[in-house]
Parts: structure tokens; sequence; C-alpha cells
């Protein structure tokens, strides 16, 4: 995969804001960023999803989200944000519902038994 030019014509990320979801869940510390303009971190309460409810409220479109999370992936493309996973693959609204429902398939078959662990490579 090529790395794109920051303000080449086809660089398809803007610069302007990135969101991360940090981490660990079980650590519930502040995450240590670089300075710049462009990626801030903010430390929320514990609970269920808050990390990706406050980044999904606070985004706008063309803000860039890095996450793993398909679910929190999928809202950010329903808010105009665009959507990459930490190897650099960009979801889309074409592949989204895909990787959504495949991913509701698998957290089925592991709560049945029939499936143990997430995917081998």
């Amino acid at each position: 995969m090529l790395t794109p030019v920051p303000g080449h014509p086809r660089d398809p990320v803007p610069r302007r804001r990135a969101a991360a979801s940090g981490a660990d869940p079980g650590r519930h510390q502040a995450l240590r960023v670089p300075p710049s303009q462009y990626v801030s971190a903010v430390q929320v309460p514990k609970g269920f999803d808050v990390a990706d409810n406050h980044i999904v409220q606070a985004l706008e479109p063309g803000d860039l989200v890095i996450t793993a999370d398909i679910p929190l992936a999928a809202e950010a493309l329903a808010k105009g944000a665009y959507a990459i996973n930490p190897r650099g693959e960009r979801y889309s609204p074409d592949t989204i519902r895909e990787r959504l429902v495949m991913r509701d398939f698998m957290d089925l078959m592991r709560g049945t038994g029939q499936v143990m662990g997430g995917r081998r490579r």
C-alpha cells in the first residue's frame, strides 16, 4: 500500500482532525500523544462504549477514526467521517455492512461454543 502524500490531490484522507480509540479496556489512564494540531487525547469515564460514544458525538464529516472496532467504524462512516483499521486498511460504506454481518455471525458462533477465539492468520 502506498503512503499518501499530505496535500497531494490524490490524498484520500484529510489532515484536519483524527480520533483514535486507545485501548486496553482494562487500563483507564490517559494516552500519551505527540504534540499535534491533528491529534488530541480525551479521558472519559469508565463504562461500556463510553469512549466510542464520545468519539461518535465529537465526529464531524471528514474526520478520521483509526479503529479495529467494526461498529465504531460503521458509526463513523454514517456521520461522514473516514475510518481505517490499525493496519491502514480503509473501511468503506460499501464493505462495512459485510464486516458487521460477519462480526455478528462470529459472535453468535462463539456464544454457542462452535468457534473459540478470533480469526486465524
